[in-house]
């Protein structure tokens, strides 16, 4: 059937003097470099965490599979159930696509070892969580600093509208008149969607 997506508006606004501007021959490039990357994360966080009046964003999608109360992991154990979650409800393993997580849970899986008396040898991740892709980001949630949700999914059933690209615009005027300012204004119009939600596994309270 069809859906709708509703766009929703992402903006930023960066003022900066005149002087900087005319001091520094290429701080406008490295402005709107610096606010595009940080307008990615922003929408990477909405289509994951959800935002008020906007997307629900995966991790709080109803009717999706999750795998709860994880606590501080010693294996991958915690991936395959997800897996499972997702195959038992007919999402085929070779589209079970990127794990999406904090940087934390990176750093926690990374230093686990074997659990075999004064071995320090790294774990092993199993050959299905090692063929899974792992993405890594900060728009991920960390509550705390300390409890990591990770999201795994047939990404393909997330659907990601755009009515407007981000777009970048330098305003030489509109500040400029008053107290010598001009500004860097970025602005994109997004909405996410899925379409079938059964395809989403939330991977809950993994202390890391």
């Amino acid at each position: 059937g069809a859906m709708t997506l509703y766009a929703k508006t992402v903006v930023c606004l960066v003022k900066l003097s005149l002087e900087l501007s005319q001091d520094s021959a290429n701080i406008e490039q490295i402005l709107a470099t610096t606010i595009t990357n940080a307008m990615a994360n922003a929408i990477d966080s909405a289509g994951l965490n959800g935002v008020d009046a906007g997307p629900s964003g995966v991790i709080n999608l109803a009717g999706r599979n999750s795998v709860t109360g994880i606590g501080a992991p010693t294996s991958w154990d915690f991936a395959i159930d997800g897996m499972y979650e997702l195959m038992a409800d007919n999402v085929p393993a070779e589209r079970i696509g990127a794990m999406v997580a904090h940087p934390a849970l990176w750093k926690k899986m990374a230093k686990l070892k074997t659990g075999i008396t004064n071995d320090k040898t790294t774990l092993v991740m199993p050959d299905e969580v090692a063929k899974l892709p792992k993405l890594w980001t900060t728009a991920a949630p960390l509550e705390s600093g300390t409890t990591a949700t990770a999201v795994i999914a047939d990404w393909r059933d997330l659907l990601f509208g755009v009515r407007q690209d981000i777009n970048v615009r330098v305003l030489q005027e509109t500040f400029l008149g008053s107290n010598l300012q001009i500004a860097v204004l970025a602005y994109a119009r997004v909405d996410f969607g899925a379409t079938r939600r059964d395809s989403f596994c939330t991977l809950e309270g993994i202390t890391v």
